[in-house]
């Protein structure tokens, strides 16, 4: 949010980058951690989504903002804060087009989870993707595959997340707005929330004690290797990555 402002910036936002460089330095050695599953029948080793929105939170073009995240493993594998394309009319309708967004990453991470996971670890490759939603109206209309009134005005690309539910790629389920790690993405959250949310992100490194024995290393790899696939994915999609591979 701070680089949109790099050309003019303002007093709060050198304020705002301080407090930014000091959570840095405090976290510096917080670590991704993938750990293996505790139990036969741990969803430990399922990938989940979590999705919410902040309704009109941009105060310059009144758009909402999206956020997404997945979890594999115990920790967050692909994740994204963006403002949305369009102005949305409602919090139904922004939580809609949010939920469009991390269903399409929701295909790409069951196709990769699958080839990585699949007969491997013992997961069902059928099941759709679980993608947890804060707002019941979304639900309700990515379930209802019917146009009315309140929702004829929404682009059709859009819609592409009810193809996806009605194929079985996703699923969406409900969760409490409290509970759901995706708002941490999409609006400034007070402290104690902040601290919740973080603690599911990252943890304290954790160093095995000697001759100890680590289980579902195919698991923890798999994850890393899913984090890693993303990483690249955006980095050789950068501009200025294409025209250095052209010049060598």
């Amino acid at each position: 949010m701070l680089a949109r402002h790099q050309n003019e910036p303002h007093p709060i936002h050198w304020a705002a980058l301080r407090r930014v460089l000091c959570y840095v330095i405090n976290t510096k050695k917080k670590c991704l951690q993938f750990s293996a599953p505790t139990g036969a029948a741990d969803d430990h080793l399922n990938c989940i989504g979590y999705v919410d929105a902040d309704y009109a939170g941009c105060v310059d073009s009144s758009k909402s903002r999206t956020g997404y995240l997945f979890m594999m493993c115990g920790a967050p594998i692909v994740w994204r804060s963006t403002l949305q394309p369009v102005v949305a009319q409602s919090t139904a309708e922004s939580e809609y087009v949010a939920a469009n967004s991390a269903a399409r990453k929701a295909e790409w991470c069951k196709m990769v989870y699958d080839d990585l996971c699949g007969g491997n670890v013992g997961t069902d490759q059928s099941l759709p993707l679980v993608l947890k939603e804060d707002n019941k109206a979304c639900i309700d209309l990515t379930n209802n595959f019917l146009v009315g009134k309140n929702s004829r005005h929404i682009r059709v690309r859009f819609h592409y997340v009810r193809q996806q539910v009605r194929d079985g790629i996703i699923m969406l389920e409900s969760i409490e707005g409290s509970e759901n790690p995706a708002d941490h993405f999409t609006k400034i959250v007070k402290a104690p929330l902040f601290a919740k949310h973080t603690r599911v992100f990252v943890k304290d490194p954790v160093i095995p004690a000697s001759g100890a024995k680590i289980t579902g290393v195919e698991a923890a790899r798999a994850a890393f290797a899913f984090a890693a696939m993303d990483w690249l994915t955006k980095r050789w999609a950068m501009p200025g990555r294409r025209r250095r591979a052209k010049v060598f």
